[in-house]
């Protein structure tokens, strides 16, 4: 019996652009990878529960085996809007798209407390290597 599969035959061939937030933490990793002479990286690991995506985002010491999680993000399978969540997870905001993203993302990069732990984990770096 060759029973005609249940999906088309064009299913590889349908590929829309959709907007994901991980493309704006890929351009934020490579940014801070490329400030920091390659000390310090931007790494993203996704993971999933339900219905959402969870990507987070840590800053690792490149010369040393430490990692800290700076923040998360969830979103749905549709990319936008997200839930930008501290490391904490006690302070959590919603932003409907790209721009909104990374307007959120430019501002918490930009804060005191990531700037010190960048600094932090650099000077690791330097100690180390």
């Amino acid at each position: 019996m060759n029973e005609p599969s249940l999906w088309p035959k064009n299913l590889d061939d349908v590929r829309l652009p959709v907007d994901m937030p991980r493309e704006v933490l890929d351009q934020a990793a490579k940014e801070l990878e490329a400030l920091t002479k390659g000390m310090v990286v931007g790494e993203i690991l996704t993971g999933g529960a339900d219905d959402k995506l969870e990507l987070s985002f840590y800053l690792r010491a490149t010369q040393v085996d430490y990692r800290y999680l700076l923040f998360k993000v969830r979103h749905t399978i549709d990319g936008f809007p997200v839930e930008f969540i501290d490391a904490s997870g006690t302070k959590s905001k919603r932003l409907e798209d790209r721009k909104a993203f990374e307007g959120a993302l430019r501002q918490f990069l930009g804060t005191q407390q990531t700037l010190t732990v960048v600094s932090q984990l650099r000077n690791l770096a330097q100690d180390v290597g």
